[in-house]
């Protein structure tokens, strides 16, 4: 082609954008995987290194958030957000970790894409718990979490009864049941469940934080070989990672009470699984 021919397609596909954007969503990449978490497991990083690699074109934005709080927005939304693939020879997909622990996600994105290979990243339950109540604690004033400790089963009952609502549509989102879920969001069994009731196993796969965070190249290279692009002998490792500032030093006896906590939850996530994570 010639610099002429492609400058007068250049300028036809901004005309036709401008004049509507979503009437050329049928020349992007429809997403084939999706990292839906957990929060505070290393998602970030893991989507930062994916976008190095050169047969991925992802979008812009790591947390597209669709199949959860955007749904309403409609699937050219949806689409509209992923890069152009004029080639078709380019995978895409995206990172949403609120899309593990929401009780509708998983039954939308089927709907959406039946084959979606699905990534969880899954972190030690304490310092998960632990990490996310400094996240949000960094955001907003925070009671100290030997309180949040103190109303676990408040917690946990209050996250069921949003979930309800959200299940039969009296809300449409939740700032406490996406933010103030510290303790629940740890329980991953239930959630995997719930994604496993419309996909099937073979569409997933597990990652350890702490092996991914201990090698990072050999575990993300996991990840390509699953989503079916080349391995990488090489990736720049430096990239962005969330890491939470100014964390609350806790006492010991919280971590102790965490790890009593979700001995069983863990347990029967292992036998589920048939993998030993040996957070205890």
């Amino acid at each position: 082609m010639t610099n002429d021919f492609i400058f007068f397609i250049k300028r036809l596909l901004n005309f036709l954008y401008r004049k509507n954007p979503l009437k050329l969503n049928s020349f992007r990449a429809k997403p084939e995987f999706l990292i839906i978490g957990a929060m505070k497991a290393g998602t970030t990083y893991a989507f930062n290194l994916l976008r190095q690699h050169p047969d991925l074109r992802l979008p812009k934005e790591k947390e597209i958030d669709f199949f959860d709080i955007n749904y309403v927005e409609g699937v050219n939304w949806y689409k509209y957000q992923f890069p152009f693939n004029f080639r078709k020879n380019k995978k895409t997909g995206e990172a949403t970790p609120y899309y593990l622990y929401h009780p509708l996600a998983a039954e939308r994105a089927y709907k959406f894409n039946p084959n979606f290979k699905i990534i969880i990243f899954l972190r030690n339950p304490v310092n998960r718990s632990i990490s996310h109540y400094n996240f949000i604690k960094n955001m907003k004033n925070m009671v100290p979490f030997s309180d949040i400790l103190g109303i676990g089963d408040l917690e946990i009952s209050n996250q069921e009864l949003i979930e309800k609502d959200l299940i039969n549509g009296k809300i449409k989102s939740s700032l406490i049941h996406r933010n103030f879920s510290f303790l629940r969001r740890s329980l991953y069994l239930y959630q995997i469940e719930r994604w496993e009731k419309h996909f099937k196993k073979e569409n997933f796969i597990f990652i350890k934080s702490e092996e991914f965070y201990k090698n990072p190249l050999k575990e993300i290279n996991r990840v390509f070989n699953f989503i079916g692009v080349k391995e990488l002998d090489y990736l720049d490792l430096s990239v962005y990672k969330h890491e939470t500032k100014n964390n609350e030093k806790l006492q010991p006896y919280i971590s102790s009470y965490l790890k009593e906590y979700y001995k069983q939850s863990n347990y029967d996530l292992e036998k589920h699984l048939n993998v030993k994570f040996n957070w205890n």
